[in-house]
């Protein structure tokens, strides 16, 4: 089984694709935090799943498939090709054979029954009280959730927002769309390859113009963002952050945010910032996660990395990779 399955907040998942499932490991919706109660921690012990604590106690047996961070009480888990909802004592709260099936985030999640269906929303009975029309559907933050508002099955798509009814309140069309956090969302205009990512607020009004290359949600007052093929960060006064030299910034959370110094193909460049620019820890990785509470998941090791930047959420899936836990001091507190 591989190594990479696992996504630390709300992720999709394909039915039977505890292989492919790596392609989708990692959501940038990390910043926000996503793991509860009692922070509890996905981590692969014999090939099968279980959860820690933040002690590096075993809580839940190892004995999934494939397993994903909890968000609104429930952790998305995979046993022999049938997704489960787990409540923090591991019993089943919801089980169901979706084609694709993201977390649930402030009571809903998007789902998909068929190959070449559309997208919606169900509860966590189960029901759909969004209906699946959608091209693709992510997560709701702050009461509004990315779509693509075209037919299932187009060649390309137009994103807006909806509210938690299923009605769209920011119609865009933008080429891209990524979560809100902090009153902010990235989203794309001028075309899907060569476009611009910008900020809207709720009220869909522009607060940051589009021209950057890349951006990601805002998380502690900053948001990740590409600009001339370099990471940095920028406020929400549009201001970006001088002499970085990252080939990929993750968002912040707990004051720390991951890196990675643009070291030629490097697997130990991956090192944590903290609001100031200032390197943490004394130590380096082959891959960082951020904080998720009191730790966050690094890879020891990985055979290489790649990300995915669609026009929703963006993935990050490092190769065959040895995770462990670190601490806000910077030790390991698990590793298999």
């Amino acid at each position: 089984m591989n190594k990479n399955t696992y996504s630390r907040t709300p992720s999709r998942v394909r039915r039977g694709s505890r292989l492919a499932i790596a392609s989708v490991a990692i959501l940038v919706a990390t910043a926000c935090g996503q793991t509860e109660p009692g922070h509890l921690y996905p981590v692969e012990v014999d090939e099968r799943w279980g959860y820690i604590d933040a002690a590096g106690n075993k809580v839940i047996d190892a004995r999934f498939d494939a397993a994903h961070a909890f968000s609104d009480g429930l952790a998305l888990v995979e046993k022999d090709d049938e997704y489960h909802f787990i409540d923090n004592t591991g019993d089943v709260q919801l089980s169901g054979t979706w084609n694709e099936i993201d977390s649930f985030s402030e009571g809903l999640a998007a789902a998909q029954v068929e190959e070449d269906g559309g997208f919606g929303y169900i509860d966590q009975e189960g029901t759909f009280v969004i209906e699946p029309v959608f091209r693709q559907a992510y997560r709701f933050a702050e009461g509004l959730a990315a779509v693509d508002v075209e037919e299932p099955g187009a060649s390309s798509g137009e994103f807006a927002y909806i509210d938690t009814s299923g009605e769209v309140v920011i119609p865009g069309p933008f080429n891209g769309a990524r979560h809100f956090s902090e009153g902010l969302a990235p989203v794309l205009t001028g075309g899907f390859v060569f476009g611009e990512w910008g900020f809207i607020d709720t009220d869909g009004e522009w607060v940051i113009e589009a021209r950057f290359d890349d951006a990601l949600s805002f998380a502690g007052g900053y948001a990740p963002v590409e600009e001339d093929d370099n990471w940095t960060f920028v406020n929400r006064d549009g201001e970006t952050w001088e002499d970085t030299n990252w080939a990929l910034a993750r968002p912040f959370n707990e004051g720390l945010a991951p890196v990675e110094h643009d070291g030629f193909g490097r697997s130990d460049m991956w090192y944590y910032v903290d609001e100031d620019g200032n390197e943490q820890f004394g130590r380096r990785f082959a891959y960082a996660e951020p904080f998720d509470g009191p730790l966050a998941r690094v890879a020891l090791e990985t055979s290489g990395q790649g990300s995915s930047h669609t026009g929703g959420e963006v993935t990050f899936s490092p190769s065959n990779p040895v995770w462990a836990y670190i601490n806000r001091d910077g030790d390991i507190v698990w590793q298999p």
